[in-house]
């Protein structure tokens, strides 16, 4: 410590205490800002493949930023600010050349420098990854944080669970009142939030027990003792197991039901506003939102599509979890084990075919496909590694369906401004989304 405070001091002789401060205190910031920008590197390279390919770079268009947050962070200066207090020394060096002159070629030692940092990462990465520049990252990052807050608000503060598509379709009627009737919906969804975030925490909850039991029953079956309690049953006898598991089998299904009955308000929702969007009688009401329906008929197709593969997609979920067990249970029963191997391996088939065509949004050069699903590999003698590939086609579906919802609620907030407020919408209202481009002012 003593070293320390003599280094500082010696620094501040050298180079002033004023300057010396406000360079730790900068050094603080950026050290704050690349912790945050590191985790975001992580979500992105998680759900789209695309990780940042100079990383000072970024950090230093993120703490450029003056709302960039970084409250409740104490870096490492905190200490040697202390060593300086009480000085006020002037400094000895001075040079009246440009700052620029000491980082000339420093972009070029910047990109080397974050391709030496992923090396080993990309090297054991389970699918290649894209290396973009720090702007293109950025707007990544801006894109879904504006559909968490468009989403948000759209939802009442509420999110479908996982692995579910709210499809609004393309085929939604219009009532005597649709004006009227879309008033309603809005209401109703600005306030269901807590409804929305209950029933989702019943389903999740439900379709845990309804997985922690079958595993139980599936010890039974081969043999291993274990505590029913914490498999949530009373008993290991086989038809108490077999009673618990259509217990939960059929709370899953009331409690999908319950989550089903109320995401149908914002999918009504979202489908009236979209049929009102051509809806020609009002199409002189709707100048700002022309170019943004164009839209729409790709959204509907795509959102089908990935509302048809969640069944499959269940299923999966359901023979992986099953698989799970025998992780633990090598050479228990090899024929069992090769049995739910199999049923998984045509879980996975069966969502990869139900899957529809063309290139992923979030990653236009890629079939959403392979985009999804084409780089895992399942091995035949790994159960667990059934489980890490299914663990990662999840959040890339989460993700997808994610953005799906929120490019058909931003042009339902533009149908609705226009309609309901007699306004167009502002770039404020739908910021990042793919419609930012768009002229929705008319």
């Amino acid at each position: 410590a003593q070293q320390a405070r003599a280094a500082d001091i010696r620094a501040a002789a050298l180079v002033g205490a004023d300057g010396l401060r406000a360079a730790l205190r900068q050094l603080d910031r950026l050290h704050a800002v690349a912790r945050a920008a590191g985790r975001q590197q992580m979500s992105n390279a998680f759900d789209r493949r695309r990780i940042c390919g100079d990383l000072p770079r970024l950090v230093a268009l993120e703490a450029a930023n003056p709302s960039a947050s970084v409250s409740g962070h104490e870096g490492p200066a905190g200490v040697r600010l202390v060593h300086l207090k009480g000085l006020d020394t002037q400094g000895m060096a001075r040079d009246e050349r440009s700052a620029a002159t000491l980082f000339d070629g420093f972009a070029d030692l910047c990109q080397a420098a974050t391709r030496a940092r992923y090396a080993g990462w990309m090297r054991h990465a389970p699918e290649p990854l894209q290396l973009v520049d720090p702007a293109a990252f950025r707007t990544d990052r801006r894109v879904a944080n504006a559909e968490v807050d468009l989403l948000d608000d759209f939802l009442g503060g509420g999110r479908p669970a996982s692995r579910r598509v709210l499809a609004a379709g393309a085929a939604a009627p219009l009532g005597a009142d649709p004006i009227g009737e879309l008033q309603r919906l809005r209401a109703r969804c600005l306030t269901a939030g807590d409804d929305l975030e209950e029933a989702r925490r019943q389903w999740t909850d439900a379709d845990f027990a309804f997985q922690n039991v079958r595993q139980g029953a599936e010890l039974a079956e081969l043999g291993v003792r274990f505590d029913p309690q914490d498999y949530g049953v009373e008993s290991d006898a086989p038809e108490a197991l077999e009673a618990a598991v259509q217990a939960q089998r059929q709370a899953r299904r009331e409690a999908e039901a319950l989550l089903g009955a109320v995401e149908a308000q914002v999918i009504r929702r979202l489908a009236l506003a979209g049929a009102l969007a051509f809806d020609p009688v009002r199409s002189n009401e709707l100048p700002g939102v022309a170019r943004a329906r164009g839209r729409l008929p790709a959204l509907w197709a795509l959102a089908e599509g990935l509302s048809a593969a969640m069944a499959p997609l269940s299923a999966l979920h359901d023979a992986v979890m099953l698989l799970t067990v025998h992780s633990q249970q090598a050479g228990r029963d090899p024929a069992r084990q090769a049995d739910r191997r199999e049923r998984a391996g045509e879980a996975w088939a069966g969502l990869w075919h139900r899957l529809p065509e063309g290139p992923c949004p979030l990653d236009p050069q890629v079939p959403l496909r392979d985009w999804l699903m084409g780089a895992q590999k399942l091995s035949p003698v790994d159960p667990m590694g059934v489980f890490h590939a299914y663990r990662r086609v999840v959040p890339r579906f989460d993700a997808l369906a994610w953005r799906v919802l929120a490019e058909q609620a931003a042009i339902a907030r533009a149908v609705e401004a226009a309609l309901l407020e007699r306004r167009a919408p502002t770039f404020e209202e739908l910021p990042g989304i793919d419609l930012a481009s768009l002229d929705l002012a008319g």
